[in-house]
């Protein structure tokens, strides 16, 4: 596995799960429509208005770091690993979807995922993206 191109990015503030799609009244509703905008604006000023990467697999290897619940602070300390809820799949799910015509063209390109959950004082999402050979 040889990596040709690399990036890295960073979304500040809590990380945040994808929400299922709300039904009411004949019509879907996403809920979480401006969240994905506020994050895809963060993404879209850390590299430009074109996706970088357009038809090579991907491998995506990102860090959640989640914050210190206030209730837990004295137990966990910055560094350690969060499993407690949310999962990681649905973290990933919403970091792909901000992702897609924004850094990918669509996130069927990523063929590799490798996914870490932590503790931090600062909750923010940082990943790097790179293309396989």
């Amino acid at each position: 596995m040889k990596v040709l191109r690399s990036r890295s990015y960073v979304i500040p503030g809590p990380c945040v799960p994808l929400a299922r799609a709300r039904f009411a009244k004949g019509r879907v509703f996403d809920n979480q429509k401006k969240i994905k905008l506020i994050a895809g604006i963060h993404l879209r000023s850390q590299h430009g208005i074109e996706p970088l990467f357009a038809s090579t697999p991907l491998k995506l290897e990102v860090t959640f770091f989640m914050e210190i619940p206030k209730t837990r602070i004295k137990h966990v300390h910055e560094g350690d690993y969060h499993f407690y809820k949310c999962d990681n799949d649905n973290l990933i799910k919403f970091l792909c979807d901000i992702g897609n015509h924004v850094i990918w063209v669509d996130d069927s390109l990523i063929s590799v995922i490798i996914s870490t959950k932590k503790y931090s004082k600062d909750a923010r999402t940082e990943f790097t993206i790179s293309e396989l050979k």
